[in-house]
């Protein structure tokens, strides 16, 4: 393990001194009752990976007898010290807990064998994208000009995949994190708020409601949000995304899903299935239905006079792609 026989630890705005059992930020010192230090001098030692709840409770209570319930209150204690919304400490639900923060010692140099937590979670990209350059040379251009970009079109046309991809080229605009969250399996719109929230492991968060865990994540900075697979919850995810935007002065959303959200600035991309797009171009009278289908653009805007988000531009939704004739 790294920073063998150090007694003076560092690790984002917090220094720790093993010798005198101290915990202090850039104020001052931070109370810490002593079974809620030995729980965070334990995570730090195992820092990186789960400690179960068994080991905490050895570690700290020895062979004394006591209930689980004592666990969770040193380890709200360790919390709240750190302050509101932070993220040094997560609960892996069945497991135990992890220490997450990149460790450095009295001098500054980072922990060997610790990595900074990484600032995405984009899936891997399991097969090239082949023919879309422009799509995604469009899309970096719209999160340039909008906080809020929507990939539309059917089922089947790429879109998770142009999106993950085009999130991956931008990724370096947002060095406060880049993340993806797949609400493909969500039916019902009272649980995307927390559906995203758990993707994004913020449910975890001690004293915070759900939208201020993501907006302690989320606001951080230059930031990234795909949501992908909205068309089932759209109505939820709208009003989730408004609320986000308006929050987190940084950030930028990109999302997937059948039709536009309507969330005033919004900017829409269309996307059609790439055979069905390549075989319209050859089909001589469909060529500029193809290309009105492939690159439509929409920018929503409120109508105060109907209560309600319009296009400004003609087309309001990707149209539907006509099955070439055979032959």
């Amino acid at each position: 393990m790294g920073f063998v026989g150090s007694e003076e630890f560092a690790f984002g705005p917090f220094s720790l001194s093993v010798r005198h059992r101290t915990l202090a930020d850039s104020e001052g010192w931070i109370s810490l009752k002593s079974r809620a230090f030995d729980v965070l001098l334990t995570l730090i030692e195992r820092r990186g990976a789960v400690v179960s709840k068994d080991e905490l409770m050895r570690r700290v209570w020895g062979q004394l007898v006591v209930e689980e319930n004592n666990l969770h209150v040193q380890v709200a204690a360790v919390r709240r010290a750190l302050g509101p919304g932070n993220r040094y400490i997560l609960t892996i639900p069945g497991r135990g807990y992890r220490f997450t923060g990149l460790l450095r010692d009295a001098a500054g140099a980072a922990d060997p064998e610790r990595r900074e937590a990484p600032t995405t979670n984009l899936p891997a990209q399991m097969t090239t994208l082949i023919g879309r350059r422009e799509e995604l040379a469009a899309i970096a251009g719209l999160l340039d000009r909008s906080r809020l970009v929507t990939l539309a079109g059917p089922s089947g046309a790429g879109k998770t995949k142009l999106a993950i991809e085009a999130a991956r080229r931008v990724r370096t605009r947002f060095p406060a994190g880049c993340w993806w969250v797949g609400l493909g399996s969500v039916t019902d719109a009272g649980l995307a708020l927390r559906a995203v929230a758990a993707s994004l492991r913020t449910d975890e968060i001690q004293g915070l409601s759900l939208i201020d865990g993501l907006t302690d994540l989320l606001g951080r900075g230059q930031v990234l949000l795909i949501l992908d697979g909205c068309e089932r919850v759209a109505g939820a995810v709208a009003d989730l995304a408004d609320r986000l935007l308006r929050r987190c002065p940084g950030l930028k959303i990109l999302c997937t899903s059948h039709a536009p959200l309507g969330v005033e600035g919004e900017r829409v991309r269309g996307v059609t299935p790439l055979i069905a797009t390549a075989a319209l171009r050859r089909s001589g009278p469909a060529r500029s239905f193809a290309r009105s289908a492939e690159g439509a653009e929409v920018r929503m805007e409120r109508d105060d006079d109907a209560g309600a988000m319009r296009p400004l531009a003609a087309v309001a939704a990707v149209p539907a792609v006509p099955t070439p004739a055979a032959g």
